[in-house]
């Protein structure tokens, strides 16, 4: 199926750092080749002009290739490539792919564990597959996910009117909603001191997985991915300030 996607980010237009300078030069290209799969793949999921049958079905032809050794897919080569090299990637990879069929299929959450359980799939994989390049010890593991869970979530505050005019999503808890008056009321645009109140919690819950996510540099081996770390989690509490 051929599609035409909305302009996408780039590695170098994120919110956070990708593949950047600090990481070595002979791991960029496998952290490249990993985020090029998965931004084409997200920006199918969010493609508002497919009706969401046909996102589902090329995210299904997506996974299929993923598991075919003979594929001529240049992505998804790239990527099981990475994973022949690395023994990391694809596994990872596996799993956005999984949230990005939610997102089609999920468009609010009924409380904030189920949310955070959503940003297992969408956001800890990418820490996991860094971890994993790196040869780190897993003791990196949990705040790591703190860290990349925390970012997701203020990625998805960041974004919360676009996302739901552009593409039907709303990523805070129901209940959270209906005790600032309802949907429409939070969104509104019109003075309206509870939506502040809705915020601030989630902010709150920001703020203690970045503080969980503290520790992570002092847990890895890798000098340039610890660098790594230290900007990603000063960008995290840079956002959530603002």
């Amino acid at each position: 199926m051929s599609i035409a996607l909305p302009q996408a980010k780039t590695a170098v237009s994120e919110e956070f750092p990708v593949a950047s300078l600090a990481l070595a030069p002979s791991l960029r290209h496998a952290v490249l080749s990993f985020y090029r799969f998965v931004r084409q793949a997200d920006d199918i999921a969010d493609a508002p002009h497919l009706p969401a049958i046909d996102r589902l079905q090329i995210l299904a032809q997506i996974s299929d290739r993923l598991g075919d050794p003979r594929t001529t897919d240049p992505l998804v080569a790239a990527l099981q490539d990475v994973g022949h090299r690395h023994d990391t990637g694809p596994a990872e990879a596996r799993q956005l792919l999984q949230a990005f069929v939610q997102d089609v299929r999920q468009h609010r959450y009924r409380d904030w564990d189920e949310l955070l359980a959503y940003c297992r799939l969408s956001a800890v994989p990418v820490g996991r597959f860094l971890l994993r390049l790196h040869g780190e010890d897993p003791a990196a593991d949990p705040p790591a996910d703190a860290l990349c869970t925390a970012l997701q979530i203020l990625n998805h505050l960041q974004d919360l009117s676009d996302d739901r005019v552009l593409l039907g999503r709303v990523y805070l808890p129901l209940p959270w909603l209906e005790a600032a008056g309802g949907e429409h009321r939070f969104f509104d645009g019109q003075p309206h001191p509870p939506r502040r109140a809705v915020l601030d919690a989630a902010l709150d819950q920001v703020e203690a997985l970045l503080d969980e996510a503290a520790c992570l540099p002092a847990r890895l081996q890798s000098r340039r991915l610890r660098v790594q770390a230290r900007l990603t989690l000063a960008a995290g509490h840079a956002l959530a300030q603002r």
